[in-house]
């Protein structure tokens, strides 16, 4: 019997290009699928796999780079502010507050990112909830959260690194002014997303797919905003009483 074969580095450095040149992939599909909001949904509901990756695995690999460009720039700018709150230099004794405040910062956000993560399953039971009836609900709710979250994963991660690169240059007050709206962009974008995947999934009229993706983008800012507050304020706690 035949041992299968170890692939090399150049083995999967050529597939790896292969996938990434060839506009014709599985991956450039699933991509082309998640711009036009609501096509790689329904598509993968009506059993059609070769449309795109499975939404678990899109979800997942949307959460990574979620995860390694960190949190959007308007929750970073919330969560700075709430933490110079809370850690004042002379409450600081044989440390450095602005080394404290930024490892303070990143487990905060760390926090934010993991609880957000979590949120797919009350955003896809609301999602199968506002259905239409006389049709299968769990299922599409769930995939096309999946594919909610990846596109606000992804724009969240697109803007971190764009306000990194550019960012860079401006001045404090414009930056200060700027940042707070990032989230209202970041919020109106997925919206506007969500209510033409409703449409296109569920082959709702407009009025319907609006009110739907409202509802539901709403819930899922109602949670950011809740989680962000917990991540916050859980923080806060342990550094009074934990070790104090």
């Amino acid at each position: 019997m035949t041992e299968p074969s170890v692939p090399t580095l150049r083995t999967l450095a050529r597939e790896t290009w292969h996938e990434v040149t060839n506009l014709d992939s599985k991956g450039w599909r699933t991509l082309k699928g998640l711009a036009l909001p609501g096509r790689l949904a329904s598509a993968w509901v009506r059993g059609k796999r070769d449309e795109g990756y499975p939404p678990i695995r899109v979800y997942l690999v949307a959460s990574a780079i979620y995860f390694l460009f960190g949190t959007h720039p308007s929750l970073a700018a919330l969560v700075e502010e709430s933490v110079r709150g809370f850690v004042l230099d002379e409450a600081v004794s044989g440390l450095n507050p602005n080394s404290l405040r930024w490892a303070i910062e990143q487990q905060v956000a760390s926090w934010v990112a993991l609880l957000r993560f979590l949120t797919l399953i009350p955003v896809g039971l609301a999602m199968a909830a506002v259905a239409p009836r006389g049709e299968p609900r769990l299922a599409p709710g769930l995939v096309l959260a999946m594919h909610y979250f990846t596109v606000s994963f992804l724009l969240s991660a697109v803007m971190s690194a764009g306000w990194w690169v550019t960012g860079l240059g401006l001045a404090s007050d414009v930056e200060a002014s700027l940042v707070p709206h990032l989230l209202t962009v970041e919020r109106g974008l997925v919206t506007i997303w969500l209510v033409m995947a409703m449409r296109h999934l569920h082959g709702v009229w407009w009025g319907g797919a609006i009110w739907r993706g409202v509802v539901i983008t709403a819930l899922d800012l109602f949670l950011l905003r809740f989680f962000f507050g917990f991540a916050v304020g859980g923080v806060q706690a342990y550094l009074t009483y934990g070790v104090g």
